[in-house]
């Protein structure tokens, strides 16, 4: 689950970094472009398969399937927005400019994008809380119920 929202994190914080690089030469810039554009194509079979095995689960992952078919929803989106700026195009400084802006923090793109991955996630999410709450006392109770001595205590 966390995979899933370091990679959305991770292409949203590339997205909103290039504001940084509206200096860049245009070089750099068609190179940033295609750097986000590689994070993103990568992500999209990683969720894909990320969905089959929560889906292969006995019982299925619901929780996790739906995490990861949200993420998929915002990279879907931010390839969209990178396909707009195919091989050749002249990427300058306005267009990194652009794409930066569309995936700034309070932006109505960032903000929608939070929401979907929130909104699909929460339910994983909280079944990892609880499943970490439930299994924090485990070690204790494996010792306990097994009567090792001698091991130090808090163990």
């Amino acid at each position: 689950m966390r995979k899933f929202i370091v990679t959305a994190a991770a292409a949203l914080l590339c997205a909103a970094a290039l504001a940084g690089c509206v200096a860049a030469t245009s070089a750099q810039q068609q190179t940033i472009v295609s750097d986000l554009t590689t994070i993103a194509n990568t992500a999209t079979p990683d969720l894909n398969t990320a969905i089959a095995v929560a889906n292969a689960a006995t019982p299925p992952d619901t929780a996790g399937a739906a995490c990861a078919a949200a993420t998929l929803v915002v990279a879907g989106n931010i390839q969209k927005v990178l396909a707009a700026t195919p091989a050749g195009a002249t990427v300058g400084a306005f267009t990194v400019a652009e794409i930066a802006s569309l995936y700034a923090p309070g932006s109505p793109q960032f903000n929608a994008a939070v929401t979907t991955i929130e909104t699909g996630c929460i339910a994983k999410v909280r079944a990892v809380i609880q499943a970490g709450q439930a299994t924090a006392g485990l070690p204790a109770a494996i010792v306990a119920a097994l009567g090792v001595a001698g091991l130090p205590a808090g163990l």
